[in-house]
């Protein structure tokens, strides 16, 4: 059973299937009635996957088909059991071969008008569909459609304030004057994703920044400033070593940096050199608390590659995330402690 009550006042129990759904698949795909095929790609036997499956079948907009990649579960019946009662669900089963390729099988193995990406242990509101479908009717010629969301934990609980879909141009995207839409939240053209050539099969980390950023430079996207994903954080997330992830996100812009230079478009250029001072200058911070759990732990190698990181990429801003977590440190060590209070008066 889902449940997501509290994050916009509603609760969606069990499943949904109706006439008007088993309907338009009849007629599957128009421009009046665009259909929507949903990826999960996955490698596990996601404790989560139920409610994830749950949250597509409780959609208002009847138009979606259901694809799960199968990328090397060690129990695909526990898969095949999942979609057994989803009229019209597929499971593409291949060898383990990451998140990217995975993705990029369901985009092969769908027919769908737009795409939408589900992870297999996150949940969409019910009006997600509907709300983004309709959005896109009104501007087709934009690329994607994205979103905001909330957070969750393990036990689906919405915690903290999530974030917003602000509008914003793709060259603020491309620039980092505003943070880009997240994987999760994207409705994406069938017809775009295709001719980008879908996800960079040579990134293992990184890879949605990747593919966010080619899709930025294929045109417009429209912002539905709703909550419609929930991202759940949990022990069992997907996530690479900060330092892994930080290179990978530089090697996604500098590829794009000389894409951008090798056809002469030097207005994108000049954008993703912004986008990538920014990726360094923020990320500075992050690599000094990292060099100081090594020295913590007396790990030689990972301070050594942190230090190497920064002194490369962004010198002068880890130097200044230093002397801000020294001051911190001094105000620290100065500050009395509840038992060093000053004394009271002195009595005559």
């Amino acid at each position: 059973m889902l449940s997501t009550e509290g994050t916009d006042g509603f609760r969606v129990t069990g499943a949904r299937l109706n006439n008007e759904r088993e309907t338009l698949l009849l007629g599957w795909g128009s421009m009046s009635d665009p259909t929507v095929d949903v990826i999960i790609a996955t490698n596990r036997a996601s404790p989560f996957l139920s409610e994830a499956l749950a949250s597509v079948r409780a959609q208002t907009w009847a138009g979606w088909r259901i694809i799960i990649v199968d990328d090397g579960c060690s129990d695909p019946e526990f898969l095949r059991s999942a979609v057994r009662d989803i009229p019209d669900a597929r499971i593409v089963r291949q060898p383990p071969s990451g998140a990217s390729a995975a993705r990029n099988t369901g985009i092969r193995a769908g027919s769908g008008d737009l795409i939408a990406f589900l992870d297999d242990d996150d949940v969409w509101h019910p009006g997600r569909l509907a709300a983004q479908v309709s959005a896109w009717q009104a501007a087709t010629d934009r690329v994607a459609v994205y979103c905001g969301g909330w957070y969750m934990g393990s036990d689906g609980t919405p915690f903290g304030r999530g974030w917003p879909a602000v509008q914003a141009s793709s060259a603020q995207f491309l620039g980092a004057d505003v943070p880009p839409p997240r994987i999760v939240t994207l409705l994406v053209r069938r017809t775009v994703c295709e001719s980008m050539g879908g996800f960079n099969e040579t990134f293992t980390l990184a890879e949605d920044n990747e593919f966010i950023l080619r899709l930025a430079q294929e045109g417009e996207m429209v912002a539905v400033d709703e909550r419609l994903v929930g991202y759940r954080r949990h022990s069992m997330n997907m996530s690479g070593a900060a330092l892994e992830g930080r290179l990978a996100n530089e090697r996604a812009l500098l590829m794009q940096i000389e894409s951008a230079r090798g056809r002469g478009d030097e207005t994108t250029a000049r954008l993703l050199r912004n986008h990538l001072r920014w990726v360094r200058r923020t990320s500075a911070p992050a690599s000094v608390r990292h060099m100081a759990a090594a020295v913590r732990r007396a790990d030689a190698t990972a301070f050594a590659r942190e230090l190497a990181w920064a002194s490369r990429s962004a010198p002068i801003h880890t130097l200044a995330a230093l002397a801000a977590k020294s001051a911190t440190a001094l105000r620290k060590a100065l500050r009395p402690s509840r038992g060093d209070a000053p004394p009271g008066p002195c009595k005559r």
